[in-house]
């Protein structure tokens, strides 16, 4: 896509297509919108370090594009034994300006602590809005780290992860705004120190 033609990839009208596997946006000016996407996959082989986590599980969904929008989505990990982090901003690619709104995402996660269900590591400007997230209780709904900052993460509703929210990281996190979010049932997240 361009900044004059930005690329749209959704259902055809009355479809209701279900993608199963790793999805990945690494170009720009990209609208993935309206679809069901089973993330279960063996990608992710790294046995992290110092922990019991499984391996191999899940890679998330990834955007490295910039100007890149997920939306009006219904993206999940079915396979239990597969579930690792949800979606990830930034991981490859300097992402700025992504937009994430209006999703559902749930059923992600095993690992103490390091699966969250949207975890933006690099970019500048990201709009994170009106996304219902679920039943992570291994991870944090939104984890901002190493080097994001602009961030607006508002009008979300995180039910069942270990904890809400974590900004951490270098001096380049900075000016990141959370707010107008509900957080509930949080399972807590021991290995983190948060009971």
């Amino acid at each position: 896509g361009s900044s004059g033609g930005q690329i749209t990839i959704t259902s055809a009208p009355g479809e209701t297509p279900k993608i199963v596997g790793l999805v990945e946006l690494e170009g720009s000016y990209t609208t993935l919108s309206g679809l069901e996407i089973d993330g279960s996959n063996n990608a992710y082989n790294a046995v992290r370090s110092g922990t019991s986590c499984p391996a191999p599980v899940s890679n998330g969904l990834e955007i490295d594009g910039h100007n890149d929008t997920f939306q009006y989505n219904n993206f999940y990990e079915s396979v239990p034994s597969l579930r690792g982090n949800g979606i990830g901003i930034g991981w490859n690619g300097q992402a700025n300006n992504t937009v994430i709104r209006f999703n559902r995402i749930h059923d992600l996660g095993q690992c103490q602590d390091y699966d969250q269900m949207i975890y933006l590591a690099h970019g500048n400007n990201a709009q994170i809005c009106d996304n219902w997230m679920w039943n992570d209780p291994h991870g944090w709904g939104v984890q901002v780290y190493p080097a994001a900052s602009g961030a607006h993460i508002y009008n979300n509703v995180i039910d069942g992860a270990g904890s809400g929210f974590v900004i951490a990281g270098d001096t380049t996190v900075q000016n990141n705004v959370i707010d107008h979010n509900i957080v509930m049932n949080s399972t807590g997240l021991t290995h983190a120190g948060l009971p």
